[in-house]
């Protein structure tokens, strides 16, 4: 084991030692050796460090920044980038993290990016504030406008790093580190600044995750981070600044098709309909009441078809459109939209959804500009997404909104509900 390795190991124990809730994710965390850093990253299985970034940091500078690549993991940082920009996602979850840990009192070295005006921001809410005018580099393989499907698997825009899932040897004998990441149709590695990178997760065998690896790995660590806060009694601590993240991980799972009822019969008359004869009343012969409620009007449903939207994301949006169709007697026009409009249907009760789907980047704020440059005079909106968008932009709409968010993480629903404060935001589970 080489001094560095002797060094940082120290480091970790320390942090076990003084601070028990990031030390027990620590040892979760392989300690890997490697020069293709200059500093420290995490990918969510290893601690990957540089020899002489080590080498020149006092041990209390290396307890801080292995409690930053905690931080990360912690907020599932490696999971969370999407199609974002390598090097902006790095800067706002530096910025995101670093504020949490100057409260804490961990000391940091002088180079780390730190500004407490983010204190209490997600990576997401500072990337939208500080990256919001910068297009997003599209999917690999994809170009903006592009109505083909991904190539590969679901999970190539999940970022492009590489490398094997190797444990660091008690003697330090050598490991292989995933390749510095690069952006998209860039063959140059990112220029990451401050301490430390945190890099997009992989397998084992370092491809890229798909969707349902991902959400395997995000349970996987939500079990270990609400493990780690009941042992070191950080759960039970009022002050403490993971309080809320924790709260949020423990928040039980909601019915989401009890909430989409709700939200379309709130403020309408509701109730059933003779209208139509059903096939229960033409088995017994007699008019039964309509399973069908009856509530009016017409509704704006915008449905997110970008290249994050994986294939299984969007077969439930349209089966949850189809739900709308078959179970209530409105009119719904529904929007399909990517980085702009790119299909309208008006869908009368009891209509078969279209399935044609589409891929690009993803612009939210164009689709609803589309009702009111059509002059759709609409009762509600419903916004089917994975929320891979910054939701800041957008105008408060004139009616009720209700956004269901297909997303990795329950954690996320805290920024799109910051950002999106005009409207009701609900987790659809996958």
């Amino acid at each position: 084991m080489s001094l560095a390795h002797q060094k940082i190991t120290k480091a970790r124990t320390q942090l076990l030692l003084d601070n028990p809730f990031f030390g027990n994710i620590a040892m979760r965390l392989d300690l890997v050796e490697t020069d293709q850093f200059d500093t420290m990253a995490t990918d969510g299985k290893r601690i990957l460090f540089n020899p002489a970034f080590v080498d020149k940091h006092s041990n209390a500078h290396l307890k801080g920044v292995v409690a930053h690549e905690v931080c990360h993991v912690i907020f599932k940082h490696h999971l969370r980038r999407g199609q974002r920009d390598q090097n902006n996602w790095n800067v706002a979850a530096d910025y995101a993290i670093n504020s949490i840990l100057v409260d804490a009192g961990f000391s940091l070295p002088e180079d780390g990016l730190v500004d407490l005006a983010w204190r209490g921001q997600s990576a997401e809410d500072i990337y939208g504030s500080l990256f919001k005018d910068q297009p997003e580099p599209p999917a690999a393989g994809q170009q903006g406008d592009s109505e083909s499907p991904k190539g590969g698997d679901a999970g190539d825009a999940q970022g492009d790093a590489q490398g094997n899932d190797a444990k660091a040897a008690e003697n330090g004998g050598s490991q292989d580190a995933p390749a510095l990441p690069t952006q998209s149709g860039d063959d140059q590695p990112v220029d990451i600044q401050g301490h430390g990178v945190v890099i997009d997760g992989t397998n084992d065998d370092g491809s890229a995750l798909s969707a349902a690896d991902v959400q395997e790995q995000d349970d996987q660590w939500t079990e270990i981070v609400l493990s780690a806060a009941m042992i070191s009694g950080e759960a039970g601590k009022g002050d403490s600044p993971f309080k809320q993240h924790i709260d949020i991980l423990r928040r039980p799972q909601v019915d989401w098709r009890s909430v989409l009822r709700r939200f379309l019969l709130d403020g309408r008359p509701a109730g059933t309909t003779y209208q139509r004869l059903g096939r229960r009343s033409r088995a017994v012969g007699v008019p039964l009441p309509s399973r069908r409620v009856d509530v009016g009007g017409e509704i704006a449903v915008l449905l997110d078809v970008s290249s994050s939207v994986d294939d299984e994301m969007f077969a439930q949006f349209c089966e949850e459109l189809q739900l709308i169709a078959s179970e209530f007697d409105i009119t719904s026009h529904v929007i399909k939209f990517t980085h702009k409009v790119r299909d309208v249907q008006v869908v009368e009760a009891g209509d078969e959804i279209d399935r044609t789907r589409f891929y690009g980047g993803t612009n939210t704020k164009g689709a609803f500009e589309h009702i009111e440059e059509e002059g759709l005079n609409v009762d509600a909106i419903i916004v089917f997404s994975d929320c891979e968008d910054y939701y800041g932009e957008i105008p408060d709409p004139s009616c009720p909104t209700l956004i269901a968010a297909c997303i990795q993480h329950e954690h996320w629903l805290e920024t799109i509900e910051k950002q999106a404060d005009w409207a009701q935001v609900v987790q659809i589970s996958r």
